[in-house]
């Protein structure tokens, strides 16, 4: 099968676009975004349909396009609608899969570099391995495992060979033993003997010594308690002299705080209705509303019977005489004073100041009634004399006669209303009396900040005592006097024990010993397990060369397959491989591991230590040699920029081992790679074509 025309009508965002392929290798040339990848997808999708949800660039109903072809000298055409391909595809297509397709047959980068495509899988078996040979690899394992199981990789690797010759040699080591102690009979006895009498000896020294060493091993055990007594001791002394709070004392400065508060809140409340009151009387003077009260009240009664008055009645006229202002500034003075003088001095002498209050109001109130030589007005000219007079003294607007009536009606009524100066006065007095309630309780503690400093000190001093008299409680209870830190007795020290504990041990092995050489039953035990051993070094013997002669044969068996044998599909990718590098390299498949190795001379390189372009060439070789032997050369190879990893030299060699490629098989390449472009069309039989 050979393409010769792709049209795409509309298809990821391009449209009208005919390219006509040429008979050898087609590059189809273009920058980014000119519907390189598109093209190809539309070909992928018309020859082998994915069906994947997601893909790119997304489907669309809108799709259409057509992929023109020969197949064995007959004209085919698969048309594109939509997501539906109208035609009949050839045979060689037909039946591929969809994600073989793509990773083998119709690639880009990413689909170049997934190297598992063909190392894996049914196309590794098919295709890179030498045919019968798939199961070498497990064979040489398996009997390079038994070798390192059973012989050891070097004479000292653990191994079951080397394991049957050391349990061979302790065995002879103890029957040699055991035949050495029948002559050790006589010293052994005497030996026993020696030790008995020591042991002996050693403990009737240690049991002299064992007062003197338990009460030293108390005092050692318990110094730290003696360094925590101290410490304790030293906190205590360290609080020094202080006044104790007890709980009568909490609870009485909890009461005298409580009654402070209260005070203080009382006050607070008192102030802020006089607050809110003097916002009521706007502006209006209560000192002065409270002097003119009676005459405020009568206004009303004034204004009701003004008509019934007769018009010669005269008015009385006050009089602001000198004993009036007297009165009123010795008021004042004496307000003045009592204020100080209660808050700095004592709160009685308020007293002055409410005496003071009282004065400047009988100087405000004071008054006299003369008769006026001059003929009396009429009478409401005299009431609207009098409402604008105590109008303009207690500060209220006149906004006529009867409003501006009403107006001071109502001021009176919110000036006297409680609470008054006076009750502010005694709120005040509450509060100061409360501090001086606390202040005292306070000084015997030097204050405040002191009965809190005595508060924290008591609970400290109560717990100290408390822990001080339980660790001497404890201690007493030991036997130690907490008084006498030192140990009173002197004790240097024994190894009484260390040597009870040497003889002692060297006595029990010395006595299995004699006893031992007594019952013989020993050695006849020994002279068993040593033939036993015998025997297992000889099968470990057998089987480690057996092992060894296998892992050689599969060895030299695989290296003679391999030699003369290689897969198909390796040859083919040897040749691509050496017309894109110039004889440089050439491949191998590792008969270990099937692995593909590349080697350049005596050189050898798995794929782990392949440089990136290398990988790409290899690749890219071993792709096209699958797709050559998969598609029988019938099936058009598509390439997308896989040559953006190979350098300038790399992608002249891939070009024309292309070219040479597209002699068996068809070869397309997208790229937006001008080198790429310019290579190709200096190339014979290579045809370019520009995307846009």
């Amino acid at each position: 099968m050979r393409i010769t025309r792709i049209r795409v009508g509309s298809f990821g965002g391009i449209g009208d676009r005919d390219y006509r392929m040429g008979n050898g290798l087609t590059v189809l040339h273009g920058p980014n975004e000119s519907g390189k990848t598109s093209t190809m997808e539309l070909v992928r999708s018309v020859l082998v349909p994915s069906r994947k949800r997601k893909q790119y660039p997304e489907r669309t109903k809108r799709d259409e396009g057509s992929v023109e072809f020969t197949d064995g000298g007959d004209f085919g055409r698969l048309e594109l609608s939509g997501k539906d391909v109208e035609g009949t595809r050839p045979a060689c297509v037909a039946g591929l899969d969809e994600s073989i397709f793509r990773q083998v047959f119709a690639m880009g980068p990413d689909d170049l570099d997934e190297a598992e495509a063909i190392t894996e899988g049914s196309i590794r078996s098919r295709f890179l391995t030498v045919p019968g040979g798939e199961s070498m690899p497990e064979v040489m394992k398996r009997a390079s495992e038994d070798v390192k199981k059973l012989a050891g990789l070097k004479s000292n690797s653990p191994s079951e060979l080397l394991d049957a010759d050391r349990e061979l040699v302790t065995k002879r080591e103890a029957v040699a033993a055991l035949k050495e102690r029948t002559e050790e009979f006589g010293g052994i006895s005497e030996r026993i003997s020696a030790l008995q009498s020591e042991i002996e000896k050693i403990n009737a020294e240690a049991e002299a010594e064992e007062a003197p060493r338990r009460l030293h091993e108390l005092y050692q055990s318990n110094a730290g308690n003696y360094e925590r007594l101290a410490s304790l001791k030293d906190e205590r002394s360290a609080l020094g002299t202080f006044v104790p709070v007890t709980a009568e004392d909490r609870a009485k400065a909890a009461e005298l705080e409580n009654a402070r508060a209260s005070a203080v809140s009382e006050e607070d409340t008192i102030q802020r209705q006089i607050s809110r009151r003097k916002g009521d009387l706007d502006g209006a003077n209560p000192s002065r509303l409270a002097v003119r009260g009676k005459e405020i009240d009568a206004l009303p009664g004034r204004l009701d019977s003004r008509t019934d008055v007769p018009a010669s009645a005269p008015a009385p006229v006050r009089e602001a005489g000198g004993r009036r202002k007297t009165l009123l500034a010795l008021g004042i003075v004496l307000v003045a004073v009592g204020a100080v003088a209660g808050a700095l001095v004592n709160p009685i002498l308020f007293a002055v100041s409410a005496l003071g209050a009282a004065v400047a109001v009988m100087g405000f109130m004071s008054k006299g009634s003369l008769p006026a030589p001059a003929p009396a007005p009429r009478m409401d000219d005299s009431l609207e004399r009098d409402v604008r007079d105590i109008c303009s003294d207690v500060g209220v607007r006149y906004i006529g006669l009867e409003a501006s009536i009403d107006a001071l009606v109502e001021k009176r009524r919110i000036a006297s209303a409680p609470p008054t100066e006076v009750d502010e006065m005694s709120a005040r007095n509450r509060v100061l009396q409360a501090d001086n309630a606390l202040t005292a309780f306070y000084s015997r503690f030097s204050g405040e900040a002191g009965f809190a400093a005595s508060i924290s000190k008591t609970e400290r001093a109560a717990a100290l005592d408390a822990a001080i008299s339980n660790l001497e409680s404890s201690m007493r209870s030991a036997g130690l006097d907490p008084a006498v830190p030192v140990c009173p007795v002197e004790w240097k020290g024994s190894d009484a024990s260390a040597k009870v504990s040497d003889a002692s041990r060297e006595l029990g092995e010395l006595t299995a010993r004699r006893d031992a050489i007594l019952r013989m039953d020993d050695l006849e035990r020994a002279m068993d397990s040593l033939s036993s051993a015998e025997s297992s070094y000889d099968g470990a013997l057998r089987d480690a060369a057996v092992a060894v002669l296998a892992d050689s044969i599969a060895k030299d068996a695989c290296t003679e397959a391999y030699g003369r044998v290689q897969p198909g599909v390796v040859r083919t990718a040897e040749r691509y491989l050496s017309e894109m590098t110039g004889g440089l390299y050439s491949l191998d498949v590792d008969p270990a591991t099937n692995d593909i190795v590349v080697r350049s001379g005596d050189v050898s390189k798995g794929m782990e230590a392949w440089s990136s372009g290398l990988r790409a060439q290899v690749l890219l070789s071993l792709k096209l040699a699958v797709a050559r032997e998969m598609g029988n050369g019938e099936v058009p190879v598509m390439l997308d920029d896989v040559l953006l990893p190979f350098d300038s030299s790399r992608k002249a060699g891939a070009v024309r081992a292309l070219a040479s490629v597209a002699g068996e098989m068809q070869v397309i390449v997208f790229t937006c790679d001008d080198a790429v472009r310019d290579i190709a069309s200096g190339t014979d039989g290579a045809t370019v074509l520009d995307m846009v």
